[in-house]
This record gives C-alpha cells, structure tokens and sequence, in this order.
C-alpha cells in the first residue's frame, strides 16, 4: 500500500497512535473488526463509548489521534470538527459548570488491524462529533457514518458572531429553502418547531411510523437557483476527504445544530 495513498495515510496515523499508547489504553482502543455493533455505534451524546479517552493520553498519543482524525476530513472539516470539540468547555460554562462538560472528552477506537491485510476500520468521537473511516486494501471503501453537531450552534458579540462552526451548511439550507417555490417549500418544511432531537436518535433504522414526516415525491419540486447545484454539492464533498459519506438509514446528513436542552 502507498504511503502517500489516502488508505496509506489512514494506516501510519492509525499505527503511530497504537503504538503511543500504554497497554491500558491500547487494550481500550483496539477491538476486532469483527466486532459489528461496536464497529457500527454511534453516540452523539455525552454518554459512555468504547474506545480510549483523548482526556487520558499523553500529549504524543493525544496528536496521534488529532492527527488520524485529520487524515478523514478536509482541512475546513477539521477545524469544523476541532471548533465543536471546544465548545464543551463553552457549554460547560452556559450550563453553570453543572455536567463538567470538557473538551478531553473524546474517545478513539481502531477495529482490525491497520497493519494486516484485512478491512479495518477507526473511530473519533464524543458529544456531537462523530467520524468513522472503513479501510479495505487500498482503499477507504465506506466514510460513514459522519455525524457534525454544534451546541451552541451560535456564539455572539455585539451582533457579530464568534463561533459558528456549522455556519455553511445552516446558510445553505436557508439558500436552499429561499430557492424554492412556496408550493416545494411547504412540502419540505415538516414542521413549523424543529424536534428536540434527531427523530430516530442513534438508531440506524427509519424513523417509526408515528415519528416518520410525510415527504414529497422524489423529484416532484427540485428546487432552481445558483446556490444548488455548486454550494450544495461543495458542501457534501468537503467532509470526507474520500467520498461523498454513504447515507444509513434514518440519519439525514453529516450535520445537525442540535436544539435539545443539556445534550
């Protein structure tokens, strides 16, 4: 495999940062592949997960893992990522240091063996960030799933904002909204109140019958106007540095501003 490959550069990340653990830690980060419900989790919430702390690695170990999370994401992506990691400790803070919300609190796995011949695959995650990268061969076969969230999704100063990390993807649905007919409007708005959180929660099945909105029919009203067809599908593929993420079902997309209270 090509060092200089995306696949390459997921391998040497994913190694360096075994390698700079304890063997506490290691035994906490690595789980088989095999291991299809671990493999597959994802936790968007402040709630217990598999893997090793970022919280409780050294500083050499701590960068290995920054450093294998970069190796997924654009650059933009990342500091996207990076701002929504610090605003625990902006949390924390509005919520009176009640929870002790804190920015270590991030946890990285590796599932299979990034030396060996067979799939392997890793994962960086905690409170509204989640990135899992599947490695088979020389390529990175499934950049999924993807989860970015932002709580609080807008910090202010004088009406000017000074942390916005989701800032692209809230503007282009409001272009994307603004774009669309009153008739192709109504239908896409399902409700006048956003939920207090993702329908289907971290379930990767559809949404139940009771909780599931009625959709119009694909291609019944596309909406027209220059911010589609570039802003739009600039925003998908800036994500991953691989491919376009593979939707699951039920999950809407990479990015979510989360309005529930205290998640």
């Amino acid at each position: 495999m090509s060092a200089d490959s995306l696949a390459g550069q997921m391998r040497i990340a994913a190694s360096s940062l075994l390698a700079s653990l304890d063997g506490r830690q290691r035994k906490l980060a690595t789980r088989p592949f095999a291991d299809d419900a671990a493999r597959r989790w994802l936790e968007y919430r402040p709630r217990s997960r598999p893997g090793a702390c970022i919280a409780e690695l050294s500083g050499t170990a701590r960068k290995a893992a920054h450093r294998l999370l970069a190796t997924g994401l654009s650059e933009h992506a990342y500091a996207q990522a990076m701002g929504i990691v610090a605003l625990e400790e902006v949390l924390d803070r509005k919520e009176q240091w009640r929870r002790g919300r804190h920015s270590g609190d991030y946890w990285v796995s590796v599932y299979g063996d990034p030396d060996g011949d067979q799939p392997w695959s890793w994962r960086f995650e905690g409170h509204h960030l989640s990135v899992t990268m599947t490695v088979a061969g020389q390529q990175v076969s499934l950049p999924a799933p993807v989860f970015f969230g932002a709580n609080p999704a807008c910090v202010s100063y004088a009406g000017h904002p000074v942390s916005r990390p989701l800032g692209p993807e809230e503007d282009l649905v409001r272009a994307l909204l603004d774009a669309m007919g009153p008739q192709v409007r109504s239908a896409a708005v399902v409700a006048d109140q956003p939920p207090a959180d993702i329908r289907t929660g971290t379930s990767p099945g559809p949404a139940s019958a009771s909780n599931r909105p009625a959709y119009p029919r694909p291609g019944s009203g596309r909406p027209r106007g220059p911010c589609w067809p570039s802003w739009s599908r600039s925003t998908w593929t800036g994500c991953p540095r691989s491919s376009r993420p593979a939707r699951r079902p039920g999950w809407t997309g990479r990015s979510c501003t989360s309005p529930g209270k205290g998640r």
